[in-house]
């Protein structure tokens, strides 16, 4: 038995490592002329702790739904407490005679989800294109909707119809962040109000089903 132990052991872990080798070890891809192409995805075994990673948080989500009302689940959620937390809510839309658009975000993030990324673009052929784009915004928490810098959105009806307000100062133009950032130059504002409706034309569904 002792022999018998002493050789399998051994063998079990050579088998172990080359196989994890074999699952780490992705080939290079490379086009119809023989080219190395560049990397898509990770190798096999990231993928699949990727994918396994992905399928807990969707249980997650799965029973965390569950057991919210639908006005608990339009609203921004208790943050987690690590760097990378982030919550968004998008709300755009376009005139399909015209081409007018709008394109909105409110987000939380960061540890305790106590800073916001506030975006905001009216692109309108009478007017041209304003915009808001700040971050680093400290997050209200005494109000309940998503709010910041003038910009607010409202749940009516969940899943169903939201209300969408702006009072303030907008950008006259499309401008780079990285610009934005370095302040060197000065940019044309104008007020704008806008109060909207916005609805669904279409069930939403969730990302689980």
């Amino acid at each position: 038995m002792e022999l018998y132990l002493g050789i399998t052991v051994p063998l079990l872990t050579v088998i172990c490592y080359f196989w994890f080798y074999l699952l780490a070890k992705e080939p290079a891809k490379r086009d119809k002329d023989g080219n190395i192409m560049d990397p898509v995805g990770g190798n096999r075994l990231k993928n699949g702790i990727a994918f396994g990673m992905a399928s807990i948080a969707k249980l997650k989500e799965q029973a965390k739904f569950e057991s919210e009302t639908l006005k608990e689940v339009e609203s921004f959620h208790k943050p987690e407490n690590h760097p990378f937390f982030n919550e968004s809510h998008y709300y755009n839309g376009a005139d399909r005679h015209n081409q007018d658009r709008i394109i909105t975000r409110i987000s939380r993030r960061g540890g305790g989800g106590k800073k916001s990324f506030i975006f905001l673009l009216l692109d309108l052929e009478k007017y041209g294109i304003f915009a808001l784009e700040e971050d680093d915004v400290p997050v209200d928490l005494t109000v309940d909707n998503p709010s910041g810098l003038g910009l607010s959105f409202e749940c009516i009806e969940p899943m169903k119809k939201w209300r969408l307000k702006y009072k303030g100062e907008l950008r006259k133009g499309c401008v780079k962040p990285s610009v934005l950032k370095e302040g060197k130059e000065k940019f044309e504002t104008a007020h704008v109000e806008f109060d909207l409706l916005y609805e669904t034309d279409t069930p939403l569904f969730l990302v689980y089903e």
